[in-house]
Parts: structure tokens; C-alpha cells; sequence
């Protein structure tokens, strides 16, 4: 049996593996499905993902239904062990001339029936040790990828930010292996062949650049012949870049869509490769990214975002409220700055959330504050405030005098640039510094490219000055402004925070969960998903099919001991061996009997639950976090894939063995009966007893298991 053993593992292993990386790919496309159901549901795509969505979900039942017929193989063989021992011992005992008795063969039993439990158990320490060591190799896999470095202060000596002849790419874009099985070897050259593919980037950037230096007349590639051709697709995202921000500076970053501005800014927090030349950055970084941040917790919470048990500077903080232009809204709020946002920030706009994430900045002081693209989410008239109160004045000031605040402002807002704070202006184009310097300087060259920027601006019809004419003209605007309107700078410290001293409400729906023992409805909803009142009856006939050959075994053994010394010993062992063997047959279609009908419940209760988790009105996923949907569809469908049938056939198991011990005792011996009823009622109250606290426990884990999941799927 152990090389037999041996080769079921190494099979069990590989389907782990392909299951695995099955439901992995069903359990991304479904999270993402859940993170952008607002997209989907404008759309009207829900049923073209709910299609998707199942074809995984089949692929994957086809792979688990394999693992388990493996499963099911393994047990077997394990089950029939000890059978195969007592037939093959007992032949060998009667061959030998021996004469079979009572006393000879219970004692036989008794001895093999020591073997049956450790047998039994066995199977399932196998698949068990499989499971484990595909989940460890996974949890390595994550534990040994890169950490993240952040940028370091290389040769700076005050508080900035230094760029030499940057150049960088995204690791990110490397390609995915996929397979089975993915040895060192493979992985090794994946590895080289990206690393070739960045050296054959750096040579065609500096190959354009040779013949931008050099004039047309120059024929001659550094990247000739097959290997040009190789690559189609540069992966730099930021080239030969160099830039300085000293203290107290504020720079702006202009330039069009896919330029390069967002990797310029992940290049200062350490999110992309250098390559070469080098990036230094020195002080508290402030971030405030294109897609702003928002958690499920309430608006103080964000804004505080870290340091919730700390002292709150009131005063820092009511400025924040107020250069945000936050007053007004937390006053339509109904619990103030205690209002929960909901996942995502659901109850906000996106203008809204820009201004909670912006609030954040303000209050956590950064000695420099990286501003990725803040204005675009606001109205004109609100970015005008924020560019003047938040980027201009507050993300500036410091509590130090001897210490300066630095801004590297992100933005296509060029009509807001025109400030005297803004002390030069860097324009990237296909990840290069194309030029930079004051905003006079730039919009004088009539061939720059920030002047053709204005030049567009100006035929649009958006400039400063319409900009400001939005917030001071307009009395029915009244409304509207006032959401802008704030307190004067001599006003701020003596202003009250919008807060609330009642308790806020829940925004977000708290999870319901039964008590005490499961309602019978449970078992039956499971029984009708996998076929109806069929399903139970037939599981039942199995085990006490099973059950009862089972017995017929040890009594034709009995039987046997009692009749062989009138001979015909080859025909009580034929009997014997036909009765093992229908016990084997019998066994495994039991085990297979509860996969189908268990994998058909999965299917069923699976497509019922996505199909009403996508067909709900949107107000559902406004009010329920995304990480307690997300477990849904993960942890509790692997309980109803692979937990729920184990223990179901354990269960079954254990429950007609004892019924069929206790039939055959209380036959031979009636008086045994009354022995039972102590037992059974111990058993009763301990049962009551265990179902209440394992239910109780539960929700536990799941709890842990939504927070997890709100974290990693949010975007």
C-alpha cells in the first residue's frame, strides 16, 4: 500500500495545485465584480459576469471533483487494508490445515479491529499533509516577494527631494508564469529574459535620444537588425529624469494623460524600479493619490488616520476642516465629523472624497506633501479655494520656523499656476522632463510646450479669471458657495469642529447570526439544492448498506468458526472474500454518492447566491462591506465545497457504527438496553451544549476573515 500511497499523494498534489489556482482566478474576478458593482449595474453587466463568473466557477468544480475522486481511491484502499489482512490471514490460517473456531476468530477481529481506526484516519492525515503543503508553498511565495523599500535620503543635507538621471520601470509589468509546476530553472530564465527586455528598453530610449542629438544624418542604431525588433513596447515609465525640490518650494507637475506624472510620484514613494541613476528624498512624506483613500470608518477617523488614539489637535484640525471646505458638508451630515463613510466612501462624491483625503494631508504636517491630481475631482470655483487656501497656504506652513514645507503638486490645472507661490512648473512628456522653470519663463516661449498648453486653455475659454468670476458672481450660486465659504485666518481658533455628541448611527448593515442549535431548514435547503428528499434517503441507504455488510461480515466469521469443522473450509472463505470485496464496492460508491450530491448542492447554492448578490439594488453594497461579500463567496463556499461533505460522511459514519454495535449487543444481550438510557441522555445535554458554543465561535473567525478581505479587495 505505501508505494501505491505514494503515487495517490504526488497525483492529489498536482490536482491541489491546478484547484487552487482555479479558485484563486474565480475568487479575483469575483471580488473585482463586487469592488466595481456600481460600474457593472450602470451598465446593465450583470449577467455577461455572472457568466464569466460561473464558467470559472465550473472549471473549478471539474478540478475538485478529480481531487476528490483521488481522495475517495486513497480512502479505500485504507478502508479494505485491514479486510484484505483478515482474508488473507484467515486463508493462510485454514490452508495450512487449521480448522477455524469462535475462539481463533473473535480474537482475530479484535486484533484487526485495532488497526481499523488508525487505517481510517490515515487517509485523511494524507490529504491533510497535501492541503498543507500546497497552502505553505503558497504563504512562502508571498512571504519571499520583494519587500518594499523606501526612498532613501542619499547625499541630502536639508529637508528635499533629488532626481539624477532617473530612469525607472515597473516590475509590475513583468510577465506571469503560469503551469503546473514552475521550477527554479524556468523562473531563473523568466527573469533573465525581463531583465533583457529592460536592458533592449534603456538601448532604444537611448538610441531616439543619439539621434535627436545628433541630427537626421545619422543612420547608425545601438538597437539593429532582429534585435530592434524584438521590442515593440517600451517599459520605461520614467526616462533620464532630473529634478530638485528644495524647502519652502512649490512645484508643479504638468503634462498630459499617460506622460508620466503618476509614476513620477510613485518614483519619490519607492513604487517603481530605478534602473539607473539615482532618487533621494529627505523628511515625513504627505501623500494624497489620484484615487483618494478613503476607509469605512467615520469622517474624523480618516482624517485622523493613524492616530486616532492620540491627543487631536483641535485647532489643526478645525483648520483642516476649513481649508477643505469640509464645514458645510459635515453640517448636511447627519452625525457630523462622526459619520460613517461607508466602504469606499460610498455616502460621498468624489469631490467630497478628494476633500477628506486632502484634509488628511493638511493635518498630518508631511515636510513635503506629494499632491497627485486634487483638483480634477471639484468643481472650478472649489479648486480655486483649495489651490489658494490648502496647496498655497496651509501644505506650506509649518508649526517651525526653522523649518520649511515643500509641495509637488500634480495637476493639468495650468490656469491656477499663475500664483506667486508656485516657483516652477516641470512639464513630463513620455516619461522625460521635456522643460521646467517659472510660469513667466514658460508661457513667454511662444514653442514650449507649456504654451501651447495656455494657448488651448485660453481658446476654451477657461482662465483664471472665469474661474474666480464663478465664486464671486452668481447670487443664486449663493448655496453653493457657501459649501467654499470659510472663517477668516484671526476666526479659525476660536471656530467649533462640526462634531456630534451623540452616538453615531451605523451606516453599514451589522451582520445578523442565529443562535443556539441550526434550524432544520438549513439541512433541508442543502438536501433540495443537491436533488430533494432523494438525496437524504439515498445517503442513508448507502451508510446502512455499508453498515450492514459490514456486520454480515463478522457474522459469517462467527458463522464459519461455528460450522467449518464439518469441512467445505474454501467455501466459507469464498463467501468471506465476496462479502469483503461487496464491502469495498459498497464503501466507495458510498463516498462517491455524497461527492456528486455534494458538488451538485455546491453548484446549485453557489449560482443561486451570485445570482442574487448581483441582482440587488445598489443600496445593498452601499450599506454591507465589501470584505463580508467577498468571505461569502470564499470561506463559506470551501466549507460548502469540501468541509461540509468530510464531515457529513464522518458524521454518517461514526453514527451507523455505533447504531449497528449497539443493535448486535442489545440482540445477544437484551439486558444491555437498559445500560443505554444513562448514556444516551449524558449525550443529549453534552450535544445541546456543543452545537450552542461551536455556532456561537463561529462568527469569530468570520470577522477576522472581513477585515482581512476589506483590505485587500477594496480597490
Amino acid at each position: 500500500m505505501i508505494p501505491v500511497t505514494k503515487y495517490v499523494a504526488q497525483w492529489m498534489g498536482g490536482m491541489q495545485k491546478k484547484l487552487m489556482r482555479a479558485k484563486d482566478a474565480r475568487v479575483e474576478l469575483n471580488s473585482e465584480v463586487l469592488s466595481g458593482m456600481k460600474v457593472i449595474k450602470f451598465q446593465a453587466w450583470e449577467e455577461s459576469f455572472e457568466d464569466r463568473i460561473l464558467a470559472l466557477r465550473e472549471v473549478e468544480l471539474q478540478r475538485l471533483f478529480r481531487y476528490f475522486i483521488g481522495s475517495s481511491v486513497s480512502r479505500m484502499f485504507w478502508t479494505v487494508t485491514p479486510l484484505l489482512v483478515a482474508l488473507a490471514t484467515f486463508s493462510a490460517y485454514i490452508w495450512s490445515g487449521h480448522i477455524l473456531d469462535v475462539a481463533s476468530a473473535l480474537t482475530a477481529l479484535a486484533l484487526f479491529d485495532i488497526l481499523r481506526f488508525p487505517l481510517f484516519m490515515l487517509p485523511q492525515i494524507i490529504n491533510n499533509t497535501v492541503e498543507a503543503s500546497v497552502a505553505l508553498h503558497r504563504v512562502r511565495s508571498f512571504l519571499l516577494c520583494d519587500e518594499h523599500e523606501s526612498v532613501g535620503p542619499g547625499n541630502l543635507d536639508d529637508i528635499g527631494v533629488k532626481m539624477l538621471g532617473l530612469t525607472a520601470a515597473y516590475d509590475s509589468k513583468r510577465p506571469k508564469l503560469t503551469g503546473v509546476e514552475i521550477d527554479p530553472k524556468t523562473k531563473h530564465l523568466a527573469d533573465a529574459q525581463w531583465e533583457v527586455a529592460l536592458l533592449r528598453s534603456q538601448l532604444d530610449d537611448a538610441d531616439k535620444r543619439i539621434k535627436e542629438l545628433a541630427g537626421p544624418n545619422r543612420e547608425e542604431s545601438l538597437v539593429a537588425g532582429e534585435e530592434q525588433e524584438i521590442q515593440s513596447v517600451n517599459l520605461l515609465c520614467l526616462k533620464r529624469i532630473d529634478f530638485e525640490c528644495k524647502p519652502g518650494e512649490l512645484i508643479a507637475v504638468v503634462g498630459g494623460v499617460g506622460s508620466g506624472k503618476s509614476s513620477f510620484v510613485n518614483a519619490l514613494l519607492g513604487e517603481v524600479r530605478e534602473l539607473s541613476g539615482t532618487v533621494a528624498v529627505k523628511g515625513k512624506l504627505s501623500y494624497f493619490s489620484q484615487s483618494p483613500f478613503i476607509m469605512n470608518a467615520t469622517v474624523r477617523d480618516n482624517i485622523l488616520f493613524g492616530r486616532i488614539n492620540e491627543e487631536v489637535d483641535k485647532d489643526l484640525y478645525q483648520r483642516a476642516l476649513d481649508c477643505c471646505a469640509l464645514t458645510h458638508d459635515l453640517e448636511l451630515l447627519p452625525d457630523g465629523d462622526m459619520s460613517e463613510l461607508g466602504d469606499k466612501g460610498a455616502s460621498l462624491s468624489g469631490g467630497q472624497k478628494a476633500r477628506v483625503a486632502l484634509a488628511r494631508a493638511v493635518y498630518h504636517q508631511g515636510d513635503i506633501t506629494l499632491v497627485d491630481d486634487a483638483l480634477s475631482a471639484v468643481d472650478a470655483h472649489v479648486a480655486k479655494h483649495l489651490f489658494d487656501r490648502v496647496i498655497t497656504d496651509e501644505l506650506l506652513k509649518s508649526r517651525d520656523k526653522n523649518r520649511k514645507r515643500s509641495v509637488v503638486l500634480v495637476t493639468n490645472a495650468v490656469q491656477f499656476l499663475n500664483h506667486p507661490r508656485v516657483d516652477k512648473i516641470v512639464v513630463i512628456g513620455d516619461g522625460r522632463v521635456v522643460e521646467q522653470g517659472s510660469y513667466a519663463d514658460l508661457s513667454r516661449r511662444s514653442d514650449s510646450a507649456f504654451a501651447r498648453v495656455l494657448s488651448v486653455i485660453k481658446e476654451t475659454g477657461i482662465d483664471n479669471k472665469r474661474v474666480e468670476g464663478i465664486v464671486t458672481s452668481a447670487p443664486e450660486a449663493a448655496g453653493v458657495v457657501a459649501a467654499v465659504t470659510v472663517p477668516e485666518k484671526n476666526e479659525v481658533s476660536g471656530a467649533k469642529p462640526v462634531t456630534s455628541s451623540k452616538k453615531p448611527s451605523k451606516q453599514m448593515n451589522v451582520e445578523t447570526r442565529k443562535t443556539g442549535h441550526v434550524d432544520a431548514r438549513i439541512y433541508w435547503a442543502w438536501a433540495k439544492a443537491a436533488g430533494g428528499i432523494i438525496v437524504p434517503i439515498s445517503i442513508l441507504f448507502s451508510f446502512a448498506v455499508v453498515e450492514g455488510v459490514t456486520v454480515l461480515s463478522n457474522w459469517w466469521l462467527t458463522y464459519w468458526s461455528e460450522h467449518g469443522s464439518s469441512g467445505g473450509q474454501g467455501k466459507f472463505l469464498a463467501i468471506y472474500a465476496i462479502i469483503n470485496c461487496t464491502a469495498a464496492i459498497t464503501g466507495l460508491g458510498r463516498m462517491l454518492l455524497i461527492v456528486i450530491f455534494g458538488l451538485r448542492a455546491s453548484r446549485r447554492l453557489f449560482a443561486d447566491l451570485l445570482a442574487v448578490v448581483l441582482h440587488v439594488p445598489m443600496s445593498f453594497f452601499d450599506t454591507t462591506p465589501v470584505g463580508r461579500i467577498v468571505n461569502r463567496f470564499s470561506k463559506d463556499i470551501y466549507t460548502i465545497d469540501e468541509q461540509l461533505m468530510a464531515t457529513l460522511r464522518v458524521y454518517l459514519q461514526t453514527l451507523f457504527g455505533v447504531l449497528s454495535t449497539v443493535v448486535v449487543i442489545s440482540g445477544v444481550t437484551p439486558i444491555f438496553t437498559i445500560c443505554l438510557i444513562p448514556i444516551i441522555i449524558f449525550y443529549v445535554v453534552e450535544q445541546s451544549f456543543f452545537t450552542v458554543s461551536i455556532v456561537e465561535n463561529f462568527p469569530l473567525s468570520v470577522v477576522r476573515l472581513e477585515l482581512t478581505d476589506a483590505v485587500f479587495f477594496r480597490s
